[in-house]
């Protein structure tokens, strides 16, 4: 399976100032795969050391500064020599051993020429006697698989296709159709790895297809829950549960028009405010299973600057998840006949395309009864993104925008194939994940 994070990881393997890489990401996206697979991929030797097993912690046990101490051991345990310019050390869940995350600071200072690459996903939430290597570690995010990554692995003429349309800014209606056939399916297969893997083995059935996906699903959203304890306590788990499993209901709200942001009543018993809801909130979003969307109330840069905490949108970190705990029926969703639902799950999928390619502050814009579902930054240049989930496109709100601020390029996502206008792309859904090149002529 190839992911399109690879190309980062060799610009940082490449890089001959790089620190140690430390790839983020929730569980189960993919991030200890992508570092196995990139460690094979390597003419050298990778060493692949997992701090789940509590006996490697013991590699620490003078401490973190003993960098020499520390690859002895490992050296030991492997049976093996480390080439220290060629080969790749892997440090999987990471968070599991404060000692090592505090050791790529002494790595980054003794042995700048070592290629030391970390696996973890809930790295910051809590405060450890371990002080975290600030300035001392590259970042990477890996998140669920794009729908051109899932296409990549689906249909490689598609794959093709999808990226051709940004270049040449043409994609035949046969062709969009067929794309807009295999969105349909992602947004229920979702980008979870194990997911798409367990949708691709069935060749012959779809729904077969679908429900191999849908049970990944099931077991993973009850992973989750019983992972909450494992990193947050008891009382504390209760909460993020609760806030995890609300966040359909306020997507369905905003949908519905009943709210435009995060609403803090009703969500944890006896308790309504931000203030209370903040740390459930912040932990799901550190972990990366919840994507904040502020909202702006200027289009202007920074877009930070004209926002509030307190004010945001709510968004499941992945479309096929969300679609599995809504429960909605797969040939409803196929067929399109899934009701006020349809609007969210939209722009939920554009959420989830652009994380990946801006990275996970994402911003909207609300102005009364206007609301622009996206607004993206490109060039130094604030970009409006709104989402129609049909083919029925009148943009009450994309013209109030405009005329109030006169954008030089604005962004309609719809079940329309692409075409250009003036100052104005129509773009069919499916190619929120590359509006980067898009724009870019």
């Amino acid at each position: 399976m190839i992911r399109n994070i690879t190309q980062e990881l060799l610009k940082w393997s490449n890089n001959t100032r790089r620190k140690p890489l430390l790839l983020q990401g929730a569980r189960q996206v993919g991030k200890t795969y992508i570092l196995k697979d990139f460690g094979e991929s390597l003419s050298s030797s990778y060493f692949y050391l997992n701090f789940e097993d509590k006996q490697l912690h013991s590699i620490f046990l003078d401490g973190a500064y003993d960098t020499e101490k520390i690859l002895f051991r490992i050296e030991a345990y492997f049976n093996k020599a480390i080439n220290r310019v060629d080969d790749l050390i892997i440090f999987d869940e990471i968070q599991d051993c404060p000692q090592a995350i505090s050791s790529l600071k002494y790595f980054c200072e003794k042995h700048p020429e070592m290629r030391i690459a970390c696996a973890g996903s809930h790295i910051g939430i809590e405060r450890g006697e371990y002080p975290f290597p600030v300035g001392k570690v590259n970042f990477l995010t890996l998140y669920p698989m794009t729908f051109d990554e899932f296409l990549r692995e689906a249909n490689a003429y598609l794959y093709k296709a999808i990226h051709d349309s940004v270049t040449l800014h043409v994609i035949d209606d046969s062709i969009h159709n067929l794309l807009w056939d295999q969105y349909k399916k992602y947004t229920i297969v979702g980008g979870m790895p194990e997911a798409v893997v367990e949708y691709l083995s069935e060749k012959q059935d779809l729904y077969k297809a679908l429900s191999r996906a849908r049970a990944v699903h099931s077991d993973l959203l009850k992973a989750y829950t019983m992972d909450f304890a494992k990193y947050s306590g008891k009382i504390n788990a209760q909460k993020i549960t609760l806030v995890f499993k609300n966040i359909a209901k306020q997507l369905q709200k905003v949908h519905d028009d009943s709210t435009q942001r995060y609403y803090f009543k009703d969500v944890l018993p006896g308790q309504s405010k931000f203030i209370q809801l903040q740390g459930p909130i912040e932990w799901l979003v550190t972990s990366g299973l919840a994507r904040k969307i502020h909202i702006a109330s200027k289009p202007e840069l920074p877009l930070s600057a004209y926002s509030k905490d307190n004010l945001f949108k709510l968004f499941f970190f992945d479309i096929g998840l969300l679609v599995t705990q809504l429960n909605l029926g797969m040939n409803a969703v196929i067929d399109q006949q899934i009701g006020s639902y349809k609007g969210f799950i939209a722009e939920v999928f554009v959420a989830q395309q652009l994380h990946s390619s801006y990275g996970d502050e994402l911003f909207s814009w609300q102005n009364n009864r206007s609301e622009i579902e996206f607004l993206i930054e490109n060039q130094n240049k604030v970009i409006p993104v709104e989402v129609k989930s049909g083919k029925r496109t009148q943009a009450k709100s994309l013209a109030t925008y405009k005329k109030k601020y006169q954008p030089e390029l604005a962004i309609k996502l719809s079940a329309n194939n692409l075409r250009y206008e003036n100052g104005h792309i129509n773009a069919p859904i499916y190619l929120a994940g590359l509006l980067n090149s898009l724009v870019i002529d």
